[in-house]
């Protein structure tokens, strides 16, 4: 591939911006410019990208008037703001944030499971949740055998969510218990060192978090199945990297734990690691840096009549998000994607 993509990377400092730096670093990703932004307090930092070392810049409005491609690895505040910005000067957009989630005129897609629908975008690509992300590799090939009806989830979310802020509480925390110190409390509403709090996310006015209801939402609009019924619980644990998920999937007919695992075991971008007799089964240690999802203690569920048990971990930041990120602008680079042309007024309401 010819090196002729001009790139910008908003958020280029935080944890998930740092990561997307070096794998697109690691896959060659055919850049002739690659421009790192952040926020004010950042600028003039350098940050790694291969080799090379890259100034980081103020972002501001104009930033995106000579760029091909924009990847944003930011709060969704900041995406609300800037996301039009590059949408209306020509920039092709990979959200991370989950500020157009649920706007119709973005593309919500999962590297490897929707090549073919690339060529459907209007200018704007948002990533699912991570947790979502992670789930969605596990439960397509199921779904598409048996048709998903009902999802219990219960999601163990590590501090890294949170970004830099949420790692150096725990750290600092577990410091300071263990050297008899009183501890703080700034990024999570509670001790988490040491502990488990039954709440990852803001709550909404219905108690559930934002973290909960992603799931609902990405779900059905990746799997095109709006009538699927979600439920789910996230937990924030004392662990710096990896989802952990508790699932309970129902069919609308019988799967057998056999033919689930031999689904899984060959579906894309998963990795079954099942084998109760010798007590061996995924741990989101074991998935740190690693591209795929593993699953694991794959049941039927002997209360329901179609119904079964999976274990799911992943590497949040690397296949969550970053990996997942890089996969698709590679994909819409090798598709010829980015000189597709779309309506850039759809975006100016948001900027008139």
């Amino acid at each position: 591939m010819a090196k002729t993509v001009r790139v910008a990377l908003v958020g280029a400092t935080g944890l998930l911006g740092r990561e997307l730096l070096n794998l697109l670093a690691e896959k060659k990703f055919p850049a002739k410019e690659l421009r790192a932004f952040a926020s004010e307090h950042s600028v003039g930092e350098s940050v790694a990208f291969g080799d090379d070392e890259l100034e980081v810049e103020a972002l501001t409005a104009d930033a995106f008037a000579h760029c091909d491609l924009a990847f944003f690895c930011v709060p969704a505040k900041v995406a609300e703001h800037y996301v039009p910005l590059a949408l209306q000067a020509g920039c092709l957009v990979l959200d991370a944030s989950r500020a157009f989630r649920r706007d119709s005129r973005s593309l919500m897609l999962v590297p490897g499971l929707q090549s073919e629908a690339l060529s459907l975008h209007r200018g704007l690509i948002v990533l699912p949740a991570s947790a979502s992300l992670v789930l969605l590799y596990a439960l397509w090939p199921l779904h598409e055998e048996a048709t998903l009806t009902r999802l219990v989830i219960t999601a163990l979310q590590p501090v890294s969510l949170a970004g830099q802020e949420g790692i150096q509480e725990l750290e600092k925390q577990v410091s300071d218990l263990l050297n008899m110190r009183e501890i703080s409390c700034q990024c999570f509403p509670a001790q988490i060192a040491f502990n488990v709090l039954p709440v990852s996310g803001e709550l909404a006015q219905d108690e559930y978090s934002t973290d909960e209801e992603d799931f609902a939402c990405d779900l059905a609009r990746v799997l095109d199945a709006p009538d699927l019924a979600v439920t789910a619980n996230c937990v924030q644990v004392p662990i710096f990297y990896g989802h952990g998920l508790s699932l309970n999937v129902e069919t609308s007919k019988k799967l057998s734990a056999k033919t689930a695992r031999a689904l899984l075991s060959q579906a894309y971008g998963v990795r079954v690691l099942d084998n109760p007799g010798a007590t061996i089964f995924p741990t989101p240690i074991d998935c740190t840096g690693e591209p795929e999802v593993f699953v694991g203690r794959i049941r039927e569920d002997q209360s329901r009549p179609a119904a079964l048990n999976l274990w799911i971990c992943a590497d949040n930041l690397r296949r969550g998000s970053a990996l997942s990120l890089c996969e698709l602008a590679l994909e819409l680079v090798e598709g010829g994607y980015l000189e597709r042309e779309w309506d850039r007024q759809i975006w100016e309401a948001d900027h008139a």
